[in-house]
């Protein structure tokens, strides 16, 4: 009876599963910043039960997060084929793999219902690994992915806002590190009136960060019942293609939480706002 907009750890109550969850998100916000939970019991819920045991899940680790202007409290990670979602030209809507990048909130879920036919594996590679990598192996390129980056807001601004918003790939925040990988929506921005076209040395550190991560990733396929949550101030994230069952109404379909922890991490003023 509790609308599924208000849930929340009070009105999705857990006995056992709290203290395993709360590990989860000390594991997050001050560990490896990734959990991989297996065997959520689809076979026993329908649709409707399966959607609102993730979300209470996700209210057990932080806040669940809006993800568009619509107020939708779910991204569906799908290929919508020639819909209007994949005319926005967002990845997460097509078949199609996607760079290391990172989500705008603090903590991102990825819950695996229906399974691809092939493909489409989760690749995750540590941030602080990959700055690493750069001190020890190309240090000039550490100042380039300090600049500011301009990023693409998928139409998502609001009145008075620029269809962009500024954020450095690298920063360092109160001595907390954060990064946000390079999408291709620091991409789109090019040409837009007021962005700065990328310099060569930033050019070249966006293909390096691409090789790295690459280097430095750990690739798993999603399978049905899987939870995935990152943090995505430490760990960037990309999926390989996929090709998905050719029966009708049989596709691969993941479900995307975003979540805010309920306490702060010190990040960059520009990526505040857009947090």
């Amino acid at each position: 009876g509790v609308p599924v907009e208000r849930t929340d750890r009070e009105t999705f109550a857990l006995a056992r599963l709290s203290s395993v969850l709360e590990d989860v998100r000390r594991e997050l916000a001050d560990g490896r910043g990734a959990i991989r939970l297996k065997g959520f019991p689809l076979n026993r819920l329908d649709r409707e039960g399966t959607v609102m045991g993730y979300l209470g899940i996700g209210a057990h680790i932080g806040t669940i997060e809006t993800h568009n202007k619509h107020g939708h409290l779910f991204g569906h990670v799908r290929n919508f084929d020639d819909t209007d979602a994949n005319s926005l030209g967002r990845s997460y809507n097509t078949s199609v793999g996607s760079a290391f990048h990172a989500d705008s909130t603090d903590y991102v879920g990825l819950f695996c219902l229906d399974e691809a036919k092939s493909g489409g594996e989760s690749r995750i590679a540590s941030s602080v690994t990959i700055y690493n990598r750069f001190m020890a192996e190309r240090p000039d390129l550490i100042a380039p992915l300090m600049m500011p980056f301009y990023k693409d807001r998928y139409g998502e601004q609001r009145p008075g806002e620029t269809p962009y918003y500024k954020c450095p790939v690298f920063a360092f925040v109160d001595g907390y590190f954060s990064s946000t990988g390079v999408s291709k929506g620091y991409y789109k921005t090019q040409g837009m009136p007021g962005v700065p076209p990328f310099t060569a040395a930033q050019e070249e550190a966006i293909t390096e960060f691409q090789r790295l991560a690459g280097e430095c990733s750990l690739e798993m396929p999603f399978r049905s019942g899987d939870i995935q949550f990152l943090n995505n101030y430490v760990v960037v994230h990309a999926r390989r293609t996929y090709e998905d069952w050719s029966e009708p109404g049989r596709c691969r379909h993941l479900l995307r939480l975003w979540l805010n922890d309920r306490t702060p991490r010190p990040i960059h003023p520009d990526r505040k706002g857009r947090r």
